[in-house]
């Protein structure tokens, strides 16, 4: 996939988080624009509505996630940092 044709992606994830910050720099070295949605932040530390929040657009089979990063391409669920790899390159 060409990089100029990735839409913003969205980062779920929450403060010390290692690939959570992992995610982020790689982003930002590859020049893509993304924002952050932090569970201590945009959520006010309610996990119940954090976990909301990124099931909506999840599809059914990936909705029982339990780790952090999850990355989302447009409304597209990507999964954690180790996919984001994979479609974006180190």
């Amino acid at each position: 996939m060409s990089l100029d044709m990735i839409d913003e992606m969205t980062i779920f994830g929450r403060h010390g988080c290692i690939y959570c910050d992992k995610a982020k720099e790689l982003l930002e070295r590859k020049s893509i624009k993304f924002r952050v949605k932090s569970l201590e932040d945009d959520f006010n530390g309610d996990k119940d509505k954090f976990r909301q929040a990124i099931s909506e657009n999840m599809p059914i089979e990936a909705a029982a996630f339990s780790t952090v990063p999850q990355v989302f391409m447009g409304k597209r669920h990507i999964g954690g940092y180790e996919e984001l790899v994979r479609i974006v390159g180190e």
